[in-house]
């Protein structure tokens, strides 16, 4: 890198830091506001998608988009708030997984007394330890060196936690791969 990508690259990295700490202050002084529309999730999900697919074409990464065939409910949330918490996935995801990795993104729409949604996007990383998965969604939290040496500054999952608490919704994380206990899967109930 000569000296501009330098200074371009962590200039980037101080404005998501920014960002994202005044998204957390916003949640602490009450200010964290929901514009809600009607959202086409499985839509979204392909546009964040196609926003990393040059960062996975980089490192090689594959990716299963897993969607029904049939069109999904429309889901009453806020759009940019949901982009925001599915490129958090997505950019972990990429981030964590070796070159020549694998991610999968799915989306299932559930019936129910009313309508859900169960949203997954995982790896096939170094996954997180059982005792950090309690932890990981907590603020400038970073589990073992495996998961915090990639630039992260431990918002984005707290931040995630909050989108998804805001729409009422629940996130947890599982290894993908549970017999080896490696991966992380993260699923999103809406």
């Amino acid at each position: 890198f000569d000296s501009i990508e330098i200074i371009q690259k962590e200039a980037y990295r101080m404005s998501n830091l920014l960002s994202d700490m005044l998204t957390l202050s916003a949640k602490d002084s009450g200010h964290f506001q929901l514009n809600k529309t009607d959202i086409e999730l499985d839509t979204l999900l392909l546009d964040v998608y196609e926003s990393f697919e040059a960062m996975m074409n980089h490192k090689s990464i594959t990716c299963e988009l897993d969607f029904p065939e049939d069109a999904i409910s429309l889901y009453e949330g806020d759009r940019d708030k949901l982009y925001q918490l599915f490129a958090i996935l997505i950019h972990n995801a990429i981030s964590y997984t070796a070159e020549g990795g694998h991610i999968t993104i799915a989306i299932r729409q559930l019936q129910s007394a009313k309508t859900s949604f169960l949203i997954e996007v995982s790896d096939n990383g170094p996954g997180i330890d059982d005792e950090d998965k309690d932890k990981i969604f907590d603020r400038f939290y970073r589990s073992d060196s495996a998961r915090s040496t990639k630039g992260h500054f431990g918002l984005g999952l707290s931040i995630a936690h909050e989108i998804v608490d805001a729409h009422g919704g629940k996130i947890e994380v599982t290894d993908t791969d549970v017999t080896n206990k490696c991966g992380a899967r993260f699923l999103i109930h809406l």
